[in-house]
């Protein structure tokens, strides 16, 4: 029987989309919430990272009442992109 290594999967976090957006973890906070102030292609990148890495919000983040509409805004981004 070989041993394999057991390979520890990391969750992806606001840090981890941050880093790879080129942004702050302000600024990916503020997209995820749905401020209307962050520019639109930063929206963009910083939405398409996330998809890319896989990133799904922490169960306890969907009690915040932000959460439902940020959920929203990614089901949007996500029905934008199929078309």
């Amino acid at each position: 029987m070989t041993d394999s290594p057991r390979r520890k999967i990391k969750n992806i976090t606001i840090l981890d989309v941050a880093r790879e957006s080129g942004v702050s973890y302000a600024t990916v906070s503020r997209v995820l919430s749905g401020f209307a102030f962050v520019k639109e292609a930063t929206h963009t990148r910083v939405l398409e990272v996330a998809d890319r890495l896989g990133y799904v919000a922490k169960s306890d983040a969907l009690y915040y009442p932000s959460a439902s509409w940020a959920g929203k805004k990614l089901c949007q981004y996500y029905r934008q992109r199929s078309d």
